[in-house]
C-alpha cells in the first residue's frame, strides 16, 4: 500500500496498533518509541485505534493549522466516543514524554473530530475498511490540513462498497503472493540445508571407509622411496 502511496506524497507515518494496546496496559516506555515515528514533525500520524489520526501535532495550539485529532470509525453503532477518554491521556503522555511544555487543559482542547465515513454492513470487515481509510486518506490528504476546510473529502459518500470489494482483492492477492513467495524463500533454505548435509554426510563417510580400511589387519602403509640394491649404489670399498 505505501509503495503505491508514495512517500513523497504527503507527510504521514504509521504506529503499530499493538504500540497503543501496549501503552493501555501500563507500559509507558513505548511512548518513546512511538515518539521515534515522528509524531511531533510529521503531519499526519496514523494510529490503529479504529483509525485515529493525529494531524498537526508539531504546531502550535489554537490556530486553525494546529493539532487537531480525527477518528474514523467502521461501526458508529460501537460508540466511538467511548474511546476518548484513553485517546486523551494517550496523547497527554506523548506531549509529556516529548518534554512539551504544553498544559493538560491545553492539550484537552485539541479538537477530537469524528467525520461520518462510509459503514460496514456488519461487524467482520474492520480490518478491510481500516486499511482502505488510511489509502483513501494518504492518497488524498491536504499537505497542509486546516479545521476550517473540514471536512474535506470526508463524508458518507467518500467510497463505495463496490470499491472496497475491489481494495479487499487486491489485499488478498498481495496477501497470497506474500505466502507464496515466503513458502519458495523457506523451501530453497531446505534445499540448501539438505544439499549441504548431504555433502558432510558423503564426507563422513568417505572419511570412514579410509579409517577402517587403514586399521584393517594386514594392511601395508605406503613407504619409499626404496634405496637402490645395486652394487653401483652400494658402499665403496676402501682399498689398502
Amino acid at each position: 500500500m505505501w509503495m503505491e502511496i508514495g512517500k513523497e506524497q504527503v507527510d504521514i507515518e504509521y504506529v503499530d496498533c499493538l504500540l497503543f494496546s501496549m501503552f493501555l496496559n501500563g507500559f509507558d516506555n513505548v511512548l518513546q518509541w512511538i515518539l521515534k515515528k515522528g509524531v511531533f514533525s510529521n503531519i499526519y500520524t496514523f494510529v490503529p485505534i479504529n483509525l485515529l489520526i493525529l494531524c498537526n501535532f508539531g504546531k502550535p495550539l489554537h490556530k486553525d493549522c494546529g493539532p487537531c485529532m480525527i477518528l474514523l470509525d467502521s461501526l458508529h453503532m460501537t460508540d466511538p466516543l467511548s474511546k476518548e477518554p484513553n485517546i486523551r491521556r494517550f496523547v497527554r503522555e506523548l506531549y509529556k514524554a516529548s518534554g512539551r511544555m504544553e498544559t493538560g487543559r491545553a492539550i484537552n482542547s485539541i479538537h477530537l473530530l469524528l467525520p461520518k465515513v462510509p459503514q460496514q454492513n456488519g461487524g467482520e470487515e474492520c480490518g478491510v475498511f481500516m486499511s482502505y481509510y488510511m489509502f483513501l486518506f494518504a492518497m488524498n490528504a491536504p499537505k497542509s490540513f486546516s479545521r476550517t476546510s473540514y471536512p474535506y473529502f470526508l463524508s458518507e459518500h467518500w467510497f463505495s462498497y463496490d470499491d472496497v470489494d475491489v481494495f479487499e482483492k487486491k489485499i488478498r492477492t498481495f496477501e497470497k503472493r506474500c505466502q507464496t513467495e515466503a513458502a519458495e524463500c523457506l523451501a530453497r533454505k531446505i534445499d540448501s540445508v539438505e544439499i549441504e548435509d548431504k555433502r558432510k554426510y558423503d564426507v563422513g563417510q568417505s572419511e570412514k571407509k579410509d579409517n577402517e580400511r587403514c586399521n584393517s589387519p594386514g594392511y601395508l602403509y605406503p613407504m619409499g622411496p626404496y634405496p637402490d640394491p645395486s652394487p653401483a649404489n652400494g658402499p665403496k670399498s676402501r682399498k689398502g
